[in-house]
Formats: C-alpha cells, sequence, structure tokens
C-alpha cells in the first residue's frame, strides 16, 4: 500500500512558508492545547491541560468529547476510551482546574471551532482530490499488553483461516504516514485505507501561535473511530508485526482450539473498569526476543 503523505500535497508545513495559505489558524487556546502538546510533562493548575500530541491525557478526553458533540456521534456507556481509566490522568486538582474554564458558553464555542476545524481539513482534503488516504498506526509494546493482544489475535485469526479481526480503538488515534514520529517504537503496524471524512484534521492544516512554531509532529493525521463501542473490524493483512522479535510462550499454532477460544474471549475486548484495567489485556505469551529486549534498551 503506497501510503498518503501529506509533504507530498502540500509540502514541508515548517519549511515552506507558501504553504501555510492551507492551514487554518486555532483560535482558542484551551482547544490548540488539546491538539498540540499543551502543558507536557509540566501540567500545573495554571497549566493544566496534556495535548494529544504529547500523550492521551486529559486534553485527549477533552478533545474527544468537543469531537462527538461537534460531529453528532456518541460512545456507548461503559465504553469510554483507555484514557478514562488511566489513574494519571485523573488527578482531582487538575481536573478541576480545566472544568473551571468550561462555562456553556466557552463549550459552546470550543464546539463550534472544532466544526469549523473538521470543515477546513474536508474542504482542504477535496481540494486536493482526494476520497481516501492511506495510513499507518505505529503501536509498542508497553505495560498493558496492548500489542501483545493484537499479535495473538492476528496469528489466532490466521490459524483459523479469517479474513478480519476484532479489535479496540480509542475514539481519536494518530496515524502517519510510513516514517512517522513513532515508526522506531513500532511493534505492531496497522494499515488502513480510510474515506476522508474520517479525517479530523492533520498536521499541515493546523496552526497556532507563532509563524515559525511546530505545536504538532509533522505528518501527523488523526482519524476518527465513529464505532459505539470503540471495537473496529479490519482485514487481518491489514496488522502486521515482526514474528522474529516476539517469542510465542503459549504456542498458540499447536492448538485450533486454543486459537478458538482466545478469539470467542478476546473479540471483542472486555468491558474495562477501573479495578481490572491492568488486566484487560493479554499478552498470550508473547515475550520479547533478545532482539526486541535490545531495541528497547537502544532507544531508551
Amino acid at each position: 500500500m503506497e501510503l498518503t503523505k501529506q509533504s507530498d500535497i502540500w509540502g514541508y508545513h515548517y519549511t515552506h512558508l507558501e504553504q501555510k495559505r492551507q492551514r487554518y489558524e486555532i483560535k482558542d487556546e484551551i482547544l490548540a492545547n488539546c491538539i498540540g502538546i499543551g502543558a507536557g510533562s509540566l501540567k500545573s493548575v495554571d497549566n493544566p491541560i496534556v495535548g494529544f500530541s504529547y500523550f492521551k491525557d486529559n486534553g485527549y478526553q477533552l478533545l474527544t468529547y468537543l469531537t462527538e458533540l461537534a460531529l453528532g456521534f456518541k460512545r456507548l456507556p461503559w465504553c469510554q476510551d483507555r484514557s478514562y481509566l488511566s489513574s494519571k490522568c485523573n488527578d482531582e486538582t487538575i481536573i478541576n482546574a480545566i472544568l473551571n474554564q468550561l462555562t456553556e458558553q466557552k463549550i459552546d464555542e470550543l464546539v463550534a471551532e472544532v466544526t469549523t476545524i473538521y470543515a477546513h481539513t474536508q474542504t482542504e482534503l477535496k481540494k486536493a482530490g482526494l476520497k481516501t488516504v492511506k495510513l499507518v498506526r505505529h503501536i509498542a509494546a508497553t505495560g498493558n499488553d496492548y500489542a501483545q493482544t493484537i499479535m495473538g489475535i492476528r496469528d489466532c485469526a490466521e490459524i483459523l483461516g479469517l479474513d478480519y479481526i476484532e479489535f479496540e480503538m480509542d475514539t481519536l488515534n494518530s496515524f502517519s504516514c510510513e516514517n512517522g514520529a513513532y515508526s522506531h517504537l513500532s511493534d505492531v503496524q496497522i494499515y488502513h485505507e480510510f474515506d476522508v471524512s474520517d479525517v479530523l484534521y492533520c498536521s499541515s492544516l493546523l496552526h497556532f501561535g507563532d509563524e515559525n512554531s511546530i505545536f504538532m509532529e509533522s505528518g501527523e493525521w488523526v482519524i476518527i473511530n465513529r464505532s459505539a463501542n470503540g471495537v473496529i473490524q479490519l482485514p487481518i493483512d491489514s496488522v502486521t508485526y515482526d514474528k522474529t522479535k516476539w517469542l510465542d510462550g503459549l504456542d498458540l499454532k499447536s492448538s485450533v482450539a486454543k486459537a478458538e477460544q482466545v478469539i470467542a474471549e478476546r473479540t471483542p475486548f472486555h468491558i474495562r473498569q477501573e479495578w481490572d484495567f491492568d488486566n484487560s489485556y493479554a499478552s498470550f505469551g508473547k515475550l520479547p526476543s533478545w532482539k526486541r529486549k535490545l531495541a528497547g534498551i537502544l532507544l531508551k
């Protein structure tokens, strides 16, 4: 799949000043902080919002809320994104500092600007003659075993001869071209061709602050997952990982029955509760080989 690169369409937005004409200037600083880096790791009562470009923290939570209001779709109860169950996002003092800024009028203003950003994105993509965008999402294996779960489900589906797999994704997800910002940390790659209507925004079409500042990662696309329960279905071949870097501790290939059990139990993912958040994903015995361990050490 030949991936859609923003640089091929609009040039490198941080070096080609003449390309800035297609970029929407974000008006509201709260929204800019949600989309960009925001407070980063230095969040405080005076600077409480951690932006999506830094981490899926409180700014991401607020952005998904505003996007649902702006575009008229909703997650089902108990099916909110993983970030809502993460304790690092739930500092009451920080959250109250954000809530104190969110009057009814301010929420209406933010929702209106999200609507404008989406409309601007759609207009510019259509001007570029795009009906779909071909992108990749890189996922690194972390302590919650999310990447390993996807590996295991993919392996089981392959054993059973299934064409599609189902797994859970957040409401908004960053995708990129092949050489995205996190490609060097990637353990699982999800390749997919999206209709342009699912693009909320991309880095070449937004700007905030000084004309020379970069508040988003270059080449970033933010894609909407409108699924009410967060579960998506993708062709099995769209999900890849380097099997030489992972040991199969459960030896799934030796048991069709085990593969059937995994698919039945993990498709879709379990509804998560805060008390069992760390147990919501299964490694399926996926253990890093020496190559993966070495890469993790070198990339720290």
